[in-house]
């Protein structure tokens, strides 16, 4: 009996190529969905600690009878007048908050009906408003900050300070990548998106 022939070696190649391609596609497959679970848990995991930092800061910044969300607006006035900038355009304060501002409308009148802010019509432009800083506003500012660092540092502490410059890092990586995302004509709307920006 004569022998079988041997399969021809451009089909065992093929075959192996086949089998080859066939393991890439199921692994990437199978790494599509890690991927996407790895980083939901990673800004889970963000969103989670902006949370708990503000969780934290509430009862103090309460204490002084005003919301995070107003505490937000007295910070962001106060650091633009150790800038040099007295007083902030309401586009101007909203650009610094990335909000809408309508939002800063509302956190603005409460505050001046507290009379921590004042509001002036512009030199500029008589049609633009600005905000500012009354005394008392800048007196409940101080009142906010005094013990600030060590309550700031409380938070930081179970991180060293290499881990901390470590994490100031990346942050300021994520944020460089998340700006560059942004389309400028689209703000985020809503008074609590003022609340982890004024610490």
């Amino acid at each position: 009996m004569a022998p079988s022939a041997s399969p021809a070696p451009t089909s065992r190649a093929g075959a192996v190529r086949g089998s080859v391609r066939r393991r890439v596609r199921a692994g990437r497959a199978a790494r599509k969905p890690q991927r996407r679970r790895h980083a939901e848990t990673v800004l889970r995991a963000l969103a989670r600690s902006f949370g708990l930092v503000r969780r934290i800061m509430a009862p103090h910044i309460g204490s002084f009878g005003i919301s995070i969300s107003q505490w937000t607006v007295l910070r962001t006035l106060q650091r633009a007048e150790d800038e040099g900038t007295v007083g902030l355009r309401l586009c101007d304060l909203g650009a610094r908050l990335l909000v809408q501002p309508p939002s800063v409308t509302g956190a603005v009148d409460r505050l001046k009906r507290m009379g921590l802010l004042t509001t002036t019509v512009s030199s500029e432009d008589q049609r633009v408003r600005e905000v500012r800083l009354t005394r008392s506003g800048r007196e409940r500012v101080a009142q906010v900050l005094v013990g600030q660092p060590e309550r700031l540092a409380r938070l930081l502490a179970g991180l060293s300070r290499p881990e901390q410059e470590e994490l100031r890092r990346l942050l300021d990586l994520l944020t460089n990548h998340l700006e560059s995302l942004v389309d400028p004509r689209e703000t985020i709307d809503g008074e609590d998106d003022l609340a982890e920006r004024g610490q």
